[in-house]
């Protein structure tokens, strides 16, 4: 069946930018379109420097635009901005001056949900308190074990421990964020950073909880899964099995925070995790939505990172950090938002 949609590009006067979306979004069901948009309501009030050192990390990174925008934003543009950024004194001007606003909306309304970077108690022998290995990429083959097999002892010996954590329900919200920092016993800490999975399918199991009737869909977050499998300690194994996609790690130093899909450091409230089907990484966005307390939220960041459930062009994850606070909004994080993409 072919997915494909046609828009046509002189209706949104966007002289083929949207064209080129459109074709990014080719395999995928979703339609995108782009409409001029002028300042958001709370342009002035976001962190016009911080998304600004973020930016300069991606264009670090990223030496080219994709291919697939290549056509529609010229190439030059692109490295005219990440030139620029590296010398301007006024980020809010900034992107003013070097980028044109345009309102991304969809046939659905899309998901803003949140991700943090988690702390645990770690050893790097196994002892009587830290039990449940870390893995570092195998040494065999590996794509195809599912969690539970290798649960079972598939790896056992053809993989390196990087660490061993107290809990596996503290490993399965390892493996969920991607990253995290680890506490050792002498008090230094340091980085397991996402290197690898297995091709496995992933499976949310909160929607899983909520299927079941065991959590409430209003009441779904990362603290209420914790609590459920903590409460049900003869059941939890299984239910993390049902999730059979099995990610393995890189131990590192702890000076900076972990780095995304785009390979730089993500920012707290300017790093996005969004679907590369649709969005390009290093492209600057202003989201718009609401936090859990009721609290809007109103940022200018960058996509940075990806995650194996952000699917479709409205579908992001907002990276809030590490610490108690974040671990609070990325748990609960789960409504709609406005994008307003930056094009050179």
């Amino acid at each position: 069946m072919d997915h494909r949609r046609h828009v046509n590009p002189a209706r949104l006067g966007l002289r083929g930018v949207v064209f080129g979306l459109l074709f990014l979004c080719a395999l995928p069901a979703q339609a995108v379109t782009l409409t001029p948009a002028k300042l958001p309501a709370d342009w002035a009030s976001t962190n016009h420097a911080a998304a600004l050192n973020a930016f300069k990390r991606s264009c670090i990174a990223s030496k080219t635009i994709p291919p697939h925008l290549q056509p529609y934003v010229p190439q030059a543009r692109w490295q005219s901005a990440c030139t620029k950024a590296k010398t301007t004194t006024d980020a809010k001007r900034f992107f003013e001056n070097e980028f044109r606003f345009y309102q991304m909306t969809a046939e659905e309304p899309g998901l803003l949900t949140g991700y943090f970077i988690p702390d645990f108690s770690a050893a790097l022998q196994k002892d009587a308190q830290h039990t449940v290995p870390v893995y570092g990429v195998p040494t065999v083959p590996y794509k195809h074990l599912s969690r539970k097999a290798i649960d079972a002892g598939a790896l056992a010996g053809k993989a390196p421990i990087l660490a061993w954590l107290q809990s596996p329900i503290d490993r399965f919200f390892l493996q969920i964020q991607g990253s995290g920092f680890i506490r050792l016993p002498d008090g230094t800490r340091r980085k397991l950073q996402f290197a690898a999975k297995s091709e496995q399918p992933y499976t949310p199991i909160g929607r899983i909880l909520i299927a079941r009737g065991e959590v409430a869909k209003e009441d779904m977050s990362m603290q209420a899964i914790r609590d459920w499998l903590e409460r049900h300690p003869d059941q939890s194994q299984a239910l993390m099995q049902e999730n059979a996609s099995y990610v393995f790690f890189t131990r590192e130093a702890a000076d900076e925070m972990p780095k995304g899909a785009q390979n730089v450091p993500l920012t707290p409230g300017q790093s996005l995790a969004v679907d590369p089907a649709f969005f390009p990484l290093g492209l600057p966005v202003f989201i718009e939505t609401q936090l859990h307390d009721g609290r809007r939220f109103a940022q200018l960041m960058v996509a940075q990172d990806t995650g194996t459930a952000i699917k479709g062009p409205l579908r992001g994850d907002i990276f809030f950090g590490t610490g108690e606070v974040a671990a609070r909004l990325a748990g609960h994080q789960q409504s709609p938002g406005v994008w307003t993409l930056l094009l050179p």
